[in-house]
């Protein structure tokens, strides 16, 4: 490569880097403003063409990102499978990348696909609580509610600050009427409740 060469490389890297900052400016703009559909598209533009696969694969988790909050599960769904795609050396993007269109996927009531996704963000990183928590509802989804409650209280004991596992668990009871018969099911939703009574303490 020649010096030429190299030093408009590095100029046309500097250019998608700022181009870059000014997209993601503008995106958190359209978020406070609640206007994300704005944002989307340019995302989209710059998530096709950058050159460095590590940046398409955080914008396109962006694009995922904003158009869950228009509830649009398939699209976003789509959004973050092709940031999967690019194989981002990045632990932070790969988990939400699995575990968010896993998300989308149980809102879409693919729980088979949405399984999938959620145990490769765990294998990813398995200390968070996120997919534990989304797992548990795709289990519950398919109808396997002992593994669902496995898997809520692994997101419990994960983050016992956010007690919506804990709500997902004491409504497993309702799917299935069998498992307030199990004194072990009973013994496990108390000990998630302690761990969440001692994460949030009742203020006086």
């Amino acid at each position: 490569m020649s010096e030429i060469e190299e030093t408009l490389r590095r100029r046309m890297a500097a250019a998608e880097e700022t181009l870059a900052d000014t997209v993601w400016d503008y995106a958190h703009f359209c978020q406070r403003e609640k206007v994300p559909e704005r944002a989307i598209p340019r995302l989209e533009r710059l998530a096709e063409y950058a050159s460095n696969p590590e940046m398409r694969a955080k914008l396109w988790l962006a694009i995922g990102q904003l158009n869950e909050t228009q509830r649009s599960y398939g699209v976003a769904a789509q959004a973050y499978a092709r940031g999967n795609a690019l194989e981002p050396s990045d632990t932070r993007v790969r988990y939400f990348l699995r575990n968010n269109e896993g998300y989308c996927l149980n809102q879409l009531e693919a729980y088979d696909l949405a399984e999938e996704c959620l145990l490769d963000a765990i294998e990813i990183d398995p200390r968070r609580h996120n997919a534990h928590k989304n797992l548990g509802l795709a289990l519950e989804g398919r109808g396997r509610y002992a593994e669902a409650a496995d898997a809520f209280e692994r997101a419990i004991e994960s983050c016992p600050e956010d007690r919506r596992a804990l709500n997902h668990l004491e409504e497993l009871a309702e799917r299935d009427a069998s498992l307030l018969e199990s004194e072990r099911f009973t013994e496990r939703v108390q000990h998630c409740r302690r761990l969440v009574t001692r994460a949030r303490p009742e203020m006086h």
